[in-house]
């Protein structure tokens, strides 16, 4: 009886079976991964953080900038300030400001100076010189998504400092400064400053065990299914396959055993 399970239709369905089991492990697999790299990213991120900041040039010359405290003195550039759009904060859609700045040594470091709803007009830089206080972070880079009539000078969709040092003069194109002041941002001033750094390490670990979950249904269930259909199988008859043959017990009897109300007995009719 188990031959049937070896006939071409229930073979095919078997390699989809298998298919599909070996695919979930790996999407496990993949979450787990994912998750091991996302605790391995918030370890490097607690360790940039607890450091105090540190000289600019120094914080630039560390092999992973992301998050590093520094602080960088200078003039704001106001006639070349981009909108970094488009960014939410609170479910309130947004855009955050890029700022250049004017160093001392005559290189220019692009601030991110914080978050602006998006009716409120680009705001002008403090005039004179400043130092601000953030964190380093690595540029970006993204598909330039700009509205109708968009100028590229005013507004971009991601920190490509390689394509912003077309528009200033001898920009450090290794990182860019995220201004952070807990003081203003508590108080609301705009530009909101950037908030403490996200250590959440997402849902990758649930996902994985959805993963294993399902997989563990395939193995455990599809057997079982087998198992059931062989055992309707052999319940049926070898002949017709519609199930188990009559019992003789169960004939009617008398005249009802023919059509018509005549039965044969002995060779005699009656």
């Amino acid at each position: 009886m188990a031959r049937m399970l070896l006939r071409p239709g229930w073979i095919v369905t078997h390699l989809i079976v298998i298919a599909i089991v070996v695919l979930f492990v790996n999407l496990g697999l993949w979450q787990l991964d994912r998750h091991a790299e996302r605790q391995d990213e918030i370890a490097r991120t607690e360790a940039a953080l607890a450091g105090a900041p540190v000289p600019l040039d120094e914080a630039l010359g560390a092999e992973d900038v992301a998050h590093r405290p520094t602080t960088a003195t200078g003039t704001y550039l106001a006639d070349g300030q981009v909108q970094l759009s488009p960014r939410s904060n609170a479910d309130r859609p947004g855009y955050e400001v890029l700022t250049p700045l004017a160093l001392a040594d005559g290189r220019t470091l692009v601030v991110n100076r914080g978050w602006m709803p998006l009716d409120s007009p680009m705001p002008l830089p403090p005039a004179g010189e400043v130092a601000v206080e953030g964190r380093l972070q690595p540029p970006t880079t993204a598909r330039q998504v700009l509205p109708p009539g968009g100028d590229v000078a005013e507004l971009v969709s991601s920190v490509d400092l390689a394509r912003l040092s077309g528009q200033v003069d001898d920009l450090v194109t290794t990182a860019y400064l995220e201004r952070v002041d807990e003081e203003a941002r508590t108080a609301g001033d705009l530009p909101l400053p950037a908030g403490p750094v996200s250590l959440d390490a997402g849902n990758h670990l649930s996902y994985a065990v959805q993963w294993v979950v399902f997989a563990a249904v395939g193995l455990i269930g599809y057997p079982l299914l087998l198992r059931r259909r062989l055992q309707d199988a052999a319940g049926t008859a070898p002949g017709d396959g519609a199930g188990p043959p009559p019992d003789p017990a169960d004939a009617p009897d008398g005249d009802d055993a023919r059509p018509g109300g005549r039965v044969e007995r002995s060779g005699v009719s009656q």
